[in-house]
Formats: structure tokens, sequence, C-alpha cells
């Protein structure tokens, strides 16, 4: 097998404690942040394959306590799967050391890498709203609240905040005013409509805040970004979908499971693409929300509390509002944070967010009786 990278990634993957002889790292095309490569080992028993992640210390600028996050939470995910009987190397990560024993390697250059077990499996970028779709948006729904009923009992003052203000819904529209304020490259006037939609609705951006100061909902070690593609299925297209694995821990960090399943809400139950500039596609499927209520509270239902089901289908329309904010935001500021690929993309990203708040607004009834319907 002849190398197609070169040869610094291979001096990296044999800094950690592999299974027999680096013969190949490839890129991976997962991921938008970090830099992902499969490395390929042989030994005795034949092909190995592990992951290898350069971290992107721009995004996370405190790898060290990044990794000390992700080592706590795959230590104590791999104890509850072994506790219930599961396979700790298929159903959780595996952080792999180095051969000096530590959990990640950096580099002459300051750069952060990191290395896991591979795990064989199907991800997918979104589903369809037929059988096969519900049956996969239920088991990723109640992967990540497996996921979090795995860290019960870790203490989420030892978790570090990797991403300062991250689902401060509050804050992102202080920051969204204080960009439409400033006007400082002079897009406001091509915004005026999807700023008054926000200034609108300021009392959506304290609904979860709100009962998190109050003390009605608990701070959590959550994930913070429940996109099924970080969810990992066991494999085969002809198979029942069955969740093995939950992945991408880089924005494990205290939080509320309302940020979790609201941002699962926002990106699995509308069937057009994020940046659909054609608004009469943009929906909400109520088959799919409901698969996600089923699939959430079967793993959720020893450690949810009541005010948090409360909550529960108004954390869509949160989430949702919050990441049009930040698009909208982003915009204004001269795409400074998400890639785009046109002129006004974070608009159209924008437009779209806030049509699916007006969807969620227009079925907050139906969709507060499907909750109930669940956990009554």
């Amino acid at each position: 097998m002849t190398s197609k990278r070169p040869n610094r990634l291979i001096e990296v993957a044999e800094k950690f404690d592999l299974s027999g002889s680096v013969t190949d790292v490839i890129r991976h095309k997962v991921g938008h942040i970090n830099e992902t490569y499969i490395v390929f080992t042989e030994n005795k028993r034949g092909t190995e394959r592990y992951i290898l992640q350069k971290i992107n210390d721009r995004v996370f600028c405190a790898p060290k306590l990044l990794m000390k996050n992700i080592k706590t939470v795959t230590e104590q995910v791999k104890r509850r799967v072994d506790e219930r009987g599961g396979n700790p190397k298929r159903e959780a990560l595996n952080l792999v050391n180095t051969k000096s024993d530590e959990h990640f390697h950096l580099t002459d250059e300051g750069e952060y890498f990191r290395c896991y077990l591979y795990v064989d499996g199907m991800t997918y970028d979104y589903v369809d709203a037929d059988m096969r779709g519900r049956a996969l948006a239920m088991e990723a729904a109640r992967a990540f609240a497996d996921f979090q009923e795995n860290l019960r009992e870790t203490d989420v003052n030892s978790i570090h905040v990797t991403i300062e203000d991250f689902h401060d819904t509050p804050k992102r529209f202080s920051d969204l005013i204080d960009a439409a304020s400033g006007d400082s490259i002079g897009r406001r006037k091509n915004a005026i409509r999807e700023i008054d939609f926000c200034m609108s609705r300021e009392p959506l951006a304290n609904v979860i805040s709100d009962a998190i100061a109050s003390g009605e909902i608990p701070v959590r070690v959550t994930h913070n970004d429940t996109k099924i593609n970080n969810v990992i299925f066991d494999g085969g297209i002809r198979k029942q979908p069955s969740a093995l694995c939950v992945i991408d821990l880089d924005t494990v960090m205290p939080g509320s499971i309302l940020f979790d399943f609201g941002d699962m809400v926002r990106a699995t139950t509308c069937p057009a693409s994020e940046d659909e500039r054609n608004l009469d596609k943009i929906s909400v499927d109520m088959g799919l929300f409901e698969v996600l209520i089923c699939g959430y509270l079967k793993g959720a239902k020893d450690f949810i509390n009541e005010r948090e089901i409360g909550l529960m289908a108004a954390s869509g329309r949160v989430l949702t509002f919050e990441t049009g904010i930040r698009f909208l935001t982003d915009y204004l500021l001269g795409d400074r944070y998400f890639r785009t690929d046109r002129p006004d993309h974070n608009l159209d990203r924008a437009r779209t967010q806030f049509r699916m708040v007006e969807c969620m607004e227009n079925m907050a009834g139906e969709m507060e009786e499907i909750v109930g319907r669940y956990t009554s």
C-alpha cells in the first residue's frame, strides 16, 4: 500500500501505541473543523484502522483542557457500556495513548494530534421522512439520551468549557443587536426584515436560559452538537438501524439537555438544506419530531425532570432561532465565522432558520400534544 499523504503524518501516527506497522495515512472526508485521517496498520491479524485527528487550535484554544474533557468523558462512557454488558470498543470512543503514555501528541511545530480506535459502521448526513428515516432519527435520539445518561455521575465542574457562550442565546441576541447597530460593512440594509423578525421575538432567546438561571432545569454534561452525522450506526442498508456510538466530543461541556434535544429537532426535521433559498421548501416534519421525542425519552426517562419535559416542544424553536441569529450576525460582520460559498450565503442560511421558526410557531400546539402523549 503506497502512502497518499506526507511522511510527516506517518511519523505522527507512529507516535501512538498502535498495533502493527503503519502502512498508510489517508484523508477522511468527514468533519469541517479538525483534520481527520484514517491510519492503516499491518500486523499478524491483518490490516487494522485508526482515526487520527489534528485538533483545530484556532477554534479550540485550549487543546490540553479539551483533551482532558475527552479523556474523562470517554472513560466514563466505556465504564457504563461495560457495566451494561455492551462492547466498549464498539459502543464508545476509545482514545489510543502515545508510546509515552499521553492521550495526545504535541509536535515540534505546536500541532496537537489525537488518535482513536476505528469504529466500523455507517453515518448519515440527513434522514428522509420515510419509515427508514424515522427509524434512524429515533435511534439517534436514543443514542444522544443514552450518552447523557452515561455521564449523569460526571461532575459538571470537572468539564472545561471548550467554546465560550456556545449556547448562550441571550448573548447571541445581544451580539446581533451590536452587529446591526454598528453596521460595520454596510449590510444592515439588506437584512432589515430579518433583523425585525428577531427583534419581535426577543423573549424566545431567554426561554431556556431563564429556566437554567432560576434553577428549574439543571446544568448537565451535554454534547452540544447533536446532528445525526455524529452517531455511528451498525451498518447495512438492509438491516434495522441500530445506533452504536456517539462521536465528535469536542463540544462536550456544561449545558442543558434542551440545547441537545432542540438542536436535534432543528437539524433533523426539515427536509430542505440549511441554505435553501426557496423558502417554500422549508417545513417541519411532525413524524420526525414525534420519533425524536419517542427515542429521546426512551434514553432520558430516568433523569429528565418535569420542567425539562415541559420545554421540549419549545427547545427546537429556541435553538433554530439561535442558529439563525448566529448566521445573521456573521453576515452583518462580514462572514468571519461560517464558511461561505456565495454572496449572501449566511443571509440565506438565516432566512431558512427563521422560516423554520415560523413553521414551529404554527405547529406549537401539535408539538406540545406529541410531547404530552409520550409523558402522560
